[in-house]
Order: structure tokens, then C-alpha cells, then sequence
């Protein structure tokens, strides 16, 4: 089955961003100038998919604003004849459409993806983090799609990362399958750098089955 939905997790206060995320949401704080969720939604679109599941928080409304049409910004530049910035802010409502989804208890990244169940429905689907902003040839999400679509599996991305940054993020356990494959056993997040399986960090891309959802649902204390 293809993969036409993403699920994109946004909620949260941005702690390690204030005082600037008491303003604004911290996917909205920009990377030169563009701020970080449209590089995020932009891979999902360059991956073929149509459809993006925001799930949000209280006051981060500057989300759903970014997304939309603003025709006065858009007739100013009409008027102005910059023909080449009119079709940058265009393009930005194109993209994808857009369904937000409500997460009233911060309870980590599973809750989030559960809180997107009834819109994602019973089909496969990606989770894009905006915290990883990946450029390059092609898309890491549209590799991973492949990747589902050959295993029919749960897909995730990690990268080698250095020993300081070990105890920082979640690292995976694994065993090579194939070229730049591999089969993850288990994870655990932050360790000791003397416990951890292995220098392979989970980045915040993932290709999920809709039986995660099972699994989600019998979790009794999210994070």
C-alpha cells in the first residue's frame, strides 16, 4: 500500500529555544530564512506525499498561518512584479494539505503519533520530525518509503554519530542485512556511552505500519 500520509509532531514548549519559543513555536524559528517545519513538509512532498497530520499544542497557531493562503502578501508582490518571490510564497500552500490534530498532555513522541490515529487511518504512514533537518540528493523519506514497500516493514532512519553524542540520543542496537540496511533489535535512549549497543543514533524519520497504533495503545505511562 503506498505512503500517502505523514504524521509531523510539533507540540511541546521549545525549552531548550526560550525565551524565543514563548512567542512563537520552535519549528517556526528559522534556518537563514526559512523556518525549520517547511523543510520538513517539503521532504514529505518531494516524497510523494499529499497529506500532513500536524499535531499541535495550545498556541501554535503561527503553524497553521504559515501554511495557508495570504492574499495580501501575495497581490503586493503581484503589484510589485517580483514574479520569482510571488511563486516561493505561493508554492508554500501547495505543497501539502494540511490536517492539525490536537495533543492536550505533552506526553512524549508516542502519545503524539497515537493522537493521529483516527485521521491516519488503516494504511502505512511517515513520522517527520522537524528537529532533523536533512538536505541532499533526494529525500531520506522517499528512500525509506521504498525501503517499506520491498519489506513491508516498519522503517527507520539512524546515523553513525560520534561517542560524545552518544549519551544525547536514542541508539540502536543492529545487525546488517543488506547494503546501508540493517535490522534493528532493540533501543534505548540517552545511554551511558559504556552501555550503549552501538554509535547508531535514531534520526527523526520513520515509516510506520498502522499495527503501531496496537502497540501505542497498550503503552500505560508515555514519557
Amino acid at each position: 500500500m503506498a505512503v500517502r500520509t505523514a504524521v509531523i509532531p510539533v507540540a511541546g514548549f521549545g525549552t531548550r529555544f526560550l525565551p524565543a519559543t514563548r512567542a512563537i513555536p520552535k519549528v517556526m524559528i528559522p534556518v537563514l530564512d526559512t523556518p525549520a517545519i517547511h523543510f520538513c513538509v517539503e521532504e514529505a512532498a518531494n516524497a510523494g506525499i499529499r497529506r500532513i497530520i500536524f499535531v499541535v499544542s495550545r498556541n501554535q497557531e503561527a503553524i497553521a498561518r504559515y501554511f495557508q493562503p495570504y492574499p495580501e502578501l501575495e497581490d503586493a508582490l503581484a503589484r510589485r512584479g517580483d514574479t520569482e518571490l510571488l511563486d516561493r510564497m505561493s508554492s508554500i500552500t501547495r505543497m501539502a494539505d494540511a490536517t492539525y490534530v490536537m495533543q492536550d498532555e505533552l506526553r512524549g513522541l508516542g502519545h503524539a503519533v497515537l493522537m493521529a490515529r483516527e485521521e491516519v487511518g488503516n494504511e502505512p504512514f511517515a513520522v517527520l520530525l522537524p528537529d532533523d533537518v536533512i538536505r541532499g540528493e533526494g529525500t531520506t523519506t522517499g528512500a525509506m518509503i521504498e525501503l517499506h514497500r520491498q519489506r513491508a516493514a516498519n522503517i527507520m532512519a539512524v546515523r553513525h554519530v560520534p561517542d560524545s553524542m552518544v549519551p544525547k540520543l536514542g541508539i540502536v542496537s543492529a545487525s546488517p542485512i543488506a547494503d546501508r540496511q540493517l535490522r534493528v533489535a532493540g533501543m534505548v535512549e540517552k545511554p551511558a556511552l559504556a552501555d550503549a549497543p552501538s554509535n547508531l543514533a535514531i534520526m527523526g524519520r520513520y515509516v510506520l505500519v498502522p499495527e503501531v497504533f496496537e502497540a501505542l495503545e497498550k503503552v500505560k505511562t508515555f514519557l
